[in-house]
């Protein structure tokens, strides 16, 4: 019996992904006031970085500038992947919808750019990323799924050699080149070639790889690589290998292939690529991958969660957050709601800076204060003369028993109290006043503390969007009603 081993296949190390917080709160803002119940995918970016240490698994890094559509990455070991945010609006849609339908669409836009010759102009743009998620944003907690999406193309590559660093292979000088060449190709050129023969060491750009194929010569691959293991490239490399394979599958001296998996590092302020690792590999296709046009390939690449299985991800942030903002979010989220899905013409901004002037704060002005609370109208300014008495509480629903105790608190002023232990952001205040009545004399005495209280009630109403009657009587609302009506406010009497 035969006890040779047979070849080694090649593997990749797929990315981490690696979300921050920031990104996840810029997420919240974008669905509350940009995306709404529009679930169609969004573009977002990320990057990974060819720096890791050895300890460190290839990452890709999604921050709270995943957004923006200026963004640069300037950094000499950071390249750019483009991705796609699908977020769903049921925790049922990002379920039960068909994983692997939306990993095969992206694996046939990866095999377009492939095979349209696009991918040798940008290769950077085979190495993505697709974001499913579905954002809980009462509970701010967040569960998602990165695809990374991978054809499987070709059959295999198998390894010919042990793999080795890049000095044991190339001179000093050339593993200069290589770094140089590498340092002023743009961020979106993650992959190059290197054509050497017995007479020359030459560098080029992916683009030239089908003109190099009708050449004698050696070609080697090049691929900015993320991984640190040392058998194992990057996931970038994967895409970038099966873009080669596509191109010399009719050319069969060039079935192998060398692999330079690219690591940068800066040492002493310099780039440094001593520690890149160089694989001699071999391209196994199936006979029919070499005799027609291969159709689009199968496709890969959902991320494991924490314990190696195949499902979504989770993070929950509702400890990390301020409780007032949790109750601020959660509050503009049931708003949001209401005007995606009943009155879409409803202007929340305007509900939010409507300053009310609430006459009253007894049965009907705790109520109109809690109703208009539950639609975002938070500038409240409460008006009353008496004392929370003990036959308050049980009709009138901003009160507690403890308000009535020693002689009682103010209305105006336990209703401002008890509207700030439900919801610490509004913005309320307490006004305590004897509105004047008509028919009701006024004592010489108390003609300028009335004056006063007419000045007084004019401001307050001069500073206020809406003002409502609340009162028990009809005289008590004459005044006010006059006043409001010459400054042209809106009043609602109830």
């Amino acid at each position: 019996m035969d006890d040779k081993p047979g070849p080694r296949v090649l593997k990749f190390e797929l990315f981490a992904s690696c979300v921050s917080v920031d990104f996840w709160m810029t997420l919240s803002k974008k669905k509350l006031e940009t995306f709404g119940l529009d679930a169609s995918a969004k573009r977002i970016s990320g990057s990974y970085t060819t720096g890791n240490s050895s300890t460190v698994s290839s990452r890709l890094d999604v921050t709270y500038d995943a957004f923006d559509d200026e963004k640069q990455h300037s950094h000499t070991l950071t390249y750019p992947a483009e991705g796609k945010l699908l977020l769903f609006n049921t925790i049922e849609a990002f379920r039960d919808c068909d994983k692997q339908q939306l990993a095969d669409q992206e694996g046939a836009l990866l095999w377009t750019l492939i095979t349209s010759g696009e991918a040798l102009e940008h290769p950077s743009m085979l190495t993505n990323f697709f974001l499913a998620g579905y954002a809980d944003l009462k509970k701010h907690v967040y569960r998602y799924w990165f695809l990374f999406p991978a054809v499987v193309y070709p059959d295999a590559l198998v390894h010919e050699s042990e793999p080795l660093e890049i000095t044991k292979i190339f001179s000093k000088e050339c593993v200069e080149n290589i770094s140089d060449f590498s340092h002023r190709l743009s961020h979106e050129q993650n992959a190059f070639l290197i054509h050497q023969d017995d007479a020359s060491f030459e560098l080029f750009h992916l683009r030239d790889l089908p003109a190099l194929l009708s050449k004698t010569g050696k070609i080697t691959l090049c691929v900015c690589d993320g991984s640190a293991q040392k058998d194992n490239p990057g996931w970038p490399a994967r895409n970038i290998l099966a873009l080669y394979a596509y191109y010399v599958r009719s050319h069969a001296q060039h079935h192998r292939i060398q692999l330079v998996s690219l690591r940068k590092r800066v040492l002493n302020g310099q780039t440094d690529i001593d520690h890149s690792i160089v694989m001699d590999l071999r391209v196994v296709f199936t006979p029919d991958q070499i005799r027609e046009i291969p159709q689009t390939p199968r496709t890969v690449g959902w991320e494991r969660d924490e314990k190696g299985r195949l499902q979504p991800r989770m993070v929950d942030l509702s400890s990390q957050m301020d409780p007032q903002k949790l109750a601020e979010q959660a509050v503009a989220l049931n708003l949001k709601l209401m005007k995606w899905r009943l009155v879409p013409q409803l202007d929340l901004t305007l509900l939010h800076g409507t300053k009310v002037l609430l006459l009253g704060s007894g049965t009907l002005g705790c109520n109109v204060a809690r109703c208009l609370m539950g639609w975002g109208m938070m500038n409240l300014t409460f008006v009353d003369n008496a004392r929370v008495s003990y036959s308050n509480p049980v009709r009138q629903s901003l009160f507690t028993f403890d308000d009535c105790i020693e002689n009682g608190l103010p209305k105006s002023q336990a209703a401002v109290q008890a509207v700030k232990r439900i919801y610490p952001g509004v913005n309320a205040r307490g006004v305590q006043m004897n509105i004047p009545m008509p028919g009701h004399s006024v004592p010489t005495g108390m003609r300028k503390e009335v004056v006063e209280t007419i000045t007084q009630l004019e401001r307050l109403i001069d500073e206020s969007h809406v003002v409502f009657l609340l009162m028990d009587t009809r005289e008590s609302r004459w005044l006010p009603t006059v006043i409001a009506a010459a400054k042209e406010k809106g009043v609602c009497a109830v």
